[in-house]
């Protein structure tokens, strides 16, 4: 928006220290525990986040329930693949 170059270079050196902390200062089972309960709160969001996203797109609130469950599912599966973390 109305950022200029130093705000830009403010914002992308947080960033990249979040980045470092997140990367290296927790671990692949803290991580995966991180995701499982994002996954949880959003299925138990799914009504509310399926209103706003029928509210915002006019899509039928059954297809949007669907969506809402769908996209919790590849939080699902990073969480489950976390502690198998190689490489």
């Amino acid at each position: 928006p109305d950022m200029g170059e130093e705000e830009t270079e403010v914002a992308i050196a947080a960033a990249n220290n979040a980045f470092e902390s997140w990367c290296w200062g927790t671990s692949a089972r803290e991580r995966s525990r991180f995701l499982r309960r994002w996954f949880e709160a959003v299925l138990n969001s799914t009504e509310e986040l399926a209103q706003l996203m029928s509210l915002e797109c006019g899509k039928p609130l059954a297809e949007a329930r669907a969506e809402v469950v769908y996209g919790a599912s590849f939080l699902e599966w990073f969480a489950e693949e976390g502690p198998r973390a190689v490489g």
